[in-house]
């Protein structure tokens, strides 16, 4: 954000105009469908929310990959190659020139299903991932699974392939280095068979660009024979690391399931086995790497039995939909970790110790942490006020990085069509002051800066720099700060003027600004050009 330079009054008319709305609308559409098809389906969201990939389905059956244009509302097909007989787009992102790069996987002139890259630059061109270890695209299968543009313009895709007659394996591939994917390897304890199913990026200590991928491969541990079992690799270290199960007593019973992660890394979402009903059960849940690492191998504890406990806030189970108790799934999460989308099915006791997840009663759920798991479609009717008559929502597959913007697959009038909603912040929102002094009606967990609480407007808000005595905005707290402080000074029970400076000065709010106020102000005193910070200054109350 550019500084701006304020003097003199020009400081409170910079306030006046600061004052910005939040506002709490959403919307709801079909992404529709190709010319003359039938079906259709949206899978992947781009961290602006901007382009939703997916397909649309002809009355043969065969799919098409298309993007979907939010603003437009323009459906348009993925050119394929010519023998190509599928493609479905299953994940976008947008690069800092406006490029569209999408991944996916397609029925190859082979008949074989196999990863693809697509990308807009130069009016549009198509890759055939390769496969691991050589595979040959007549005897081969791969899928690409999602997309993300680093910031250095790098586009990655994370997947599963065949590796000839070997276990299908996670990969990574770069646009850097297009000849070939990597092997993502074996994860232990005893994992071969895996799937990558979402990536991330984050800046190691070096501020290097890194990438965690997410999936889930198949293990022995710890009872033998081979479950599901979440994983995540870093590039960090080139090593997988097995991240365990939610029951803190892991049985043979027991699976896990990584399904995404946030755009920086941070949070990853899936389900897995937790407590039983009816024999049966996976619940959601949300896990912040930075509660512990996931390549801590020498933790007292597998990282994700730390989402059941209450020591670790910020690593969470997601619970249940009501009336869909049993099963949750999450899918994507936004980039905060404030909102988290999937699908909810229940558990159907047949009697006789049968046990079944409801397929026809699947909904498309949506979490936050102030309301928990609930029906997208209750939300959107409910709090929105949209008429959604005629859809049943069956997935939520993919989420904006600022958690507004969601697509998934769905029926409408019985027919399979994908949709794409907006919708506003999911908890109480308050004001945000910015370090220009702006605000913003936004979330605790999506405000950047100085949170002044719940249900607070903007409007009634005075926003002070930080620290409080840096008046002129330059970084020190100094002469000219000084001369605003003696502009405000008005005494002892001597009320003050009414500019939003002076209020910033009165620390004691008391209603005027006397030598008490000035006593805080020296104890945050810089000089000139000398950069103000909390251990320069270990007495300054900067905040308001």
């Amino acid at each position: 954000m550019k500084r701006m330079e304020i003097h003199g009054l020009a400081w409170l008319a910079c306030l006046a105009i600061a004052a910005v709305a939040f506002a709490q609308t959403g919307t709801f559409t079909g992404i529709g469908v190709l010319d003359g098809d039938a079906e259709s389906a949206a899978f992947g969201v781009s961290d602006d929310g901007t382009i939703i990939v997916g397909h649309s389905i002809d009355g043969s059956g065969d799919a098409m990959a298309v993007l979907y244009e939010v603003a437009s509302g323009s459906l348009s097909a993925i050119d394929r190659p010519a023998g190509w007989a599928t493609s479905t787009g299953l994940g976008v992102d947008i690069d800092s020139g406006g490029s569209v790069h999408i991944t996916g996987e397609g029925r190859n002139s082979y008949g074989n299903m196999q990863a693809f890259y697509y990308s807009s630059v130069g009016g549009g061109t198509f890759t055939a991932i390769p496969f691991l270890d050589g595979a040959a695209p007549e005897t081969g299968t791969s899928a690409g699974n999602r997309l993300r543009v680093a910031d250095d313009g790098e586009a990655m895709v994370v997947g599963r392939s065949s590796r000839g007659s070997d276990p299908d394996h996670a990969f990574r591939w770069r646009t850097t280095s297009p000849g070939g994917s990597l092997d993502l390897g074996d994860v232990p304890p005893s994992i071969d068979i895996s799937y990558a199913q979402d990536l991330g990026f984050f800046l190691d200590a070096q501020s290097a660009i890194r990438t965690r991928v997410v999936g889930t491969g198949f293990t022995s541990y710890p009872y033998g024979g081979s479950r599901p079992g979440a994983f995540s690799w870093s590039s960090q270290t080139s090593i997988n690391s097995f991240l365990g199960f939610l029951d803190s007593s892991p049985t043979n019973d027991s699976q896990s399931f990584a399904r995404g992660v946030s755009a920086d890394a941070r949070y990853i979402v899936g389900n897995g086995t937790y407590e039983s009903f009816c024999g049966l059960n996976l619940q959601a849940y949300l896990y912040d790497v930075t509660d512990q690492d996931p390549e801590d191998t020498g933790a007292p504890k597998r990282p994700l039995q730390l989402c059941a406990d209450p020591n670790y806030p910020n690593s969470r189970l997601l619970g249940y939909v009501p009336g869909h108790e049993g099963f949750s799934e999450a899918l994507a999460v936004a980039l905060d970790g404030s909102v988290v989308v999937g699908c909810a099915r229940s558990v159907i006791d047949a009697g006789g110790g049968d046990c079944y997840y409801g397929e026809e009663d699947a909904v498309a759920m949506i979490w936050d942490p102030y309301n928990g798991a609930r029906a997208l479609k209750a939300v959107l009717e409910n709090d929105y006020g949209l008429d959604l008559s005629g859809w049943v929502l069956i997935e939520a597959r993919g989420i904006s990085a600022d958690g507004t913007v969601i697509a998934g697959t769905g029926e409408f009038n019985g027919v399979s069509r994908g949709w794409v909603a907006t919708v506003g912040p999911m908890g109480p929102v308050g004001a945000c002051c910015m370090p220009d002094l702006s605000c913003v009606e936004v979330m605790e967990t999506v405000c950047t800066a100085t949170y002044r609480g719940p249900g607070t407007l903007c409007q009634d808000v005075v926003c002070c720099p930080i620290p409080f005595p840096d008046a002129d905005l330059d970084g020190d707290v100094d002469q000219s700060d000084f001369g605003f402080f003696q502009r405000c000074y008005s005494g002892y029970n001597v009320p003050m003027r009414d500019d939003p400076m002076c209020t910033c000065f009165d620390r004691n709010k008391d209603g005027d600004v006397d030598m008490y106020d000035f006593g805080e102000f020296l104890k945050c005193y810089t000089g000139a050009n000398v950069p103000w910070s909390q251990g320069l200054t270990p007495d300054c109350t900067p905040t308001p």
